[in-house]
């Protein structure tokens, strides 16, 4: 195997051996040994699947949701940010479309 560095970018779900194993699949790949390169990347798919089971394993969707989205946010890497924007609240909104919407030759 290679010799790869982890850092604090990379998920929790990678591990050095995953990391080395995809950076085997890419020289692979571009060397142009599909073969072996999917074969790599099937083993690869087959421990992350393994590993992100395992992280979901310890939650009840069922009863707490909020504890499954915090969970597949994690894993994901996206996070939960609401944008907003100085000035527009629900008042400003209905007047808004209130003023849009009136249609004077009705």
């Amino acid at each position: 195997m290679y010799v790869c560095t982890m850092t604090s970018r990379d998920p929790e779900h990678i591990t050095p051996e995953l990391k080395s194993k995809l950076r085997q699949k890419n020289r692979l790949m571009r060397a142009g040994r599909l073969e072996k390169a999917n074969a790599l990347a099937h083993q690869v798919g087959k421990e992350l699947k393994r590993r992100s089971k395992s992280s979901f394993c310890k939650i009840n969707g069922k009863t707490v949701a909020k504890h499954m989205w915090e969970a597949v946010r994690k894993l994901t890497g996206r996070r939960l940010e609401t944008g907003e924007i100085p000035g527009v609240n629900a008042t400003t909104l209905n007047n808004h479309y209130a003023a849009v919407s009136s249609d004077t030759t009705y």
